[in-house]
């Protein structure tokens, strides 16, 4: 699951990058679930809006993944789109029927990545939920813009041992000695 601790950090986008990066593997596939069921950027962004969606998949047991499940333009990538926010989503996101979409979504492949672009943490409690049932959590953090008491708040409602962060729009000034240096030997036997 690829979570922030507030919106405007770059969850989605990152959660896109990593999904297409992944889907370019000779050995990999990629779901990507657009979980920010309020939201549903990464849905309207693909131009999936009107598409069934996840929240159609845990509301209607006679919905099945296949139906939902929308192939893109690049190979191995498919995307589940959220479709239409429904208030009861945190309740859905704890039912069985979640449990048994999560099944499917695993036994689909065995080279298969599932990725959840999930709500942003401290702006519904969704991203809480699902990430109770996640065995990895990546945290986006804008850099120069994310208040650590976010972060930290963050943390702590997730409760997962497995969480990495990501640094995003980090800006990196390389200072003159990097332009100047040599790399190894070769640059030693220049001299």
């Amino acid at each position: 699951m690829v979570a922030s601790a507030l919106p405007g950090e770059g969850k989605t986008f990152t959660s896109l990058n990593l999904a297409m990066s992944l889907a370019r593997e000779q050995d990999c596939r990629v779901v990507l679930v657009d979980a920010d069921v309020a939201k549903g950027h990464l849905t309207s962004l693909m131009g999936l809006s009107e598409h069934p969606g996840l929240l159609e998949l845990l509301a209607n047991p006679t919905v099945q993944l296949t139906d939902v499940l929308v192939p893109t333009d690049v190979e191995r990538l498919s995307i589940l789109p959220a479709h239409t926010y429904r208030g009861n989503a945190p309740e859905l996101f704890a039912s069985k029927r979640m449990e048994q979409v999560m099944a499917e979504l695993a036994a689909m492949s065995a080279d298969q990545i599932v990725i959840f672009d999930s709500s942003p943490v401290l702006s519904t409690n969704e991203a809480q939920v699902l990430g109770r049932l996640m065995s990895q959590i990546l945290m986006v953090v804008r850099a120069d813009h994310t208040d650590r008491n976010a972060v930290l708040d963050a943390i702590e409602l997730l409760e997962r041992p497995k969480l990495s962060f990501i640094l995003n729009q980090c800006q990196v000034v390389l200072g003159d000695d990097y332009y100047n240096s040599s790399y190894g030997k070769m640059g030693d036997e220049q001299q």
